[in-house]
């Protein structure tokens, strides 16, 4: 989960500091974090190419967080 908070966070510059602990944002939606459509594009394009695993960006249409995504993450894996 740590390495995905690292993906996520280049794509935020306010939370690309790493500082924020595991817990205090794994179930908070990228809404409350204040991320904006164009920020969960960029990414749904990182995580394809650190994870090689294709997020369509209507994922993010629905509430997620990043727990969410990693749940997602690992379940795609499993099947390829």
């Amino acid at each position: 989960m740590k390495d995905l908070w690292r993906v996520l966070s280049a794509c935020a510059g306010k939370y690309d500091n790493g500082s924020e602990p595991v817990g205090s944002y794994a179930d908070r939606t990228f809404r409350e974090m204040g991320w904006d459509s164009l920020t969960l594009i960029d990414a749904a394009d990182r995580i394809k190419e650190e994870y090689g695993v294709a997020i369509a960006y209507r994922y993010f249409d629905e509430p997620r967080t990043p727990r969410d995504v990693f749940n997602f993450i690992c379940a795609q894996k499993a099947i390829i």
